[in-house]
């Protein structure tokens, strides 16, 4: 790389430094014109690809409160020249280097203010002590020395599922782009009645609406049903006839994982597979603050823990307007069900 070219690439890694109302933004300010003259002083002196390397390689670029910053301003540094040579000799303690204290502060204000939304109350404590710990924290530090502004995952089971190695995941998952799930409304959205009756009364009354399965299909992810289910308490049909019922929709759609339903005024939660169903409001007593019945969150709240999924990355689709309020109180995504069996899921590639 001739010395224009390496000079750009510099001044490109020097631009997604903090801005504007960014944490260390102001730093990043009275750093900038020491910046230049360090990237023309690597522009001109730095002419092999492996000094080339290190230089970029620099999380400095990133992180205007790196530890280097304050040699590069010391009375020790007598000249730039002096610095770009002993980030050169220096290149094995700060490529590998401790997180310094500064860069464990940000990392730590930073989670203390991200709030775990999903999981059960147990699941929530540990996962908050996992993200909160010094090896926590330290991992978020260094991940934030190549990402400026990571994706923090939501999801108690995440922290817990991955405590061994928290560093490695943080970064897998800035890659991946997180975790979503598909939490789908079923009457009207996804299913219809074969009868033309407005609610489905027997098992069998039940057909997928024109290009539901062929949306469902194309999801790239998890996808849960979710239904509310006041019938069983007018006694129109009972608890057992509507297991049976979202078994048969299971049938229909191979793609869902499990359908929640609500068979009251938001007391309860059941969950339903093909060879099981629980009351599994029971494992989530935290969830009662909030309604089972949609437009109340607890059921999204519940399909997320379930897929071990993050509410930014997750989407609901539904036909009414207590769906879409739903979405909104759980902070999820929302397309309309008409729109979601023409053309698809919205954004599916961006989750």
């Amino acid at each position: 790389m001739d010395a224009l070219e390496f000079e750009q690439r510099l001044n490109d890694l020097w631009a997604e430094r903090p801005q504007g109302s960014q944490p260390r933004a102001a730093l990043a300010r009275k750093r900038h014109e020491l910046a230049k003259r360090l990237i023309k002083a690597a522009s001109e002196h730095c002419r092999t690809p492996e000094d080339q390397e290190v230089i970029a390689s620099w999380h400095g670029w990133h992180r205007p409160d790196a530890i280097h910053w304050e040699y590069a301003t010391d009375r020790r540094c007598t000249g730039i020249e002096d610095f770009l040579t002993w980030l050169l000799a220096q290149r094995d303690e700060w490529m590998d280097g401790a997180v310094n204290d500064c860069e464990f502060a940000d990392a730590q204000h930073i989670l203390l203010k991200t709030r775990i939304q999903v999981g059960s109350v147990k699941q929530i404590r540990w996962a908050v002590d996992l993200m909160q710990s010094p090896k926590g924290i330290e991992a978020l530090a260094i991940v934030r020395r190549t990402t400026p502004a990571p994706k923090i995952p939501t999801g108690a089971e995440w922290w817990i599922e991955n405590r061994e190695d928290i560093l490695q995941a943080l970064q897998n998952y800035q890659q991946s782009g997180g975790k979503g799930v598909l939490i789908a409304d079923l009457d009207g959205s996804l299913r219809q009645t074969v009868s033309g009756e407005t609610f489905i009364n027997d098992p069998d009354d039940q057909e997928a609406m024109a290009g539901a399965v062929e949306a469902l299909n194309t999801v790239p992810y998890e996808c849960i049903g979710c239904t509310n289910q006041l019938g069983v308490k007018l006694k129109h049909k009972t608890l057992m006839d509507t297991v049976r019922e979202q078994q048969r929709t299971l049938e229909l759609f191979p793609k869902l994982n499990a359908i929640l339903f609500c068979p009251d005024d938001g007391e309860t939660c059941w969950c339903v597979q093909q060879d099981r169903f629980w009351r599994i409001s029971d494992d989530y007593p935290h969830a009662t603050i909030h309604s089972f019945r949609k437009p109340g969150p607890g059921m999204l709240f519940i399909a997320m823990s379930l897929a071990g999924a993050n509410p930014e990355d997750s989407m609901m689709i539904g036909d009414r307007p207590e769906d879409e309020a739903a979405a909104r109180a759980a902070n999820v995504q929302f397309q309309w069900a008409d729109e979601f069996r023409t053309k698809g899921l919205r954004g599916a590639t961006a989750l």
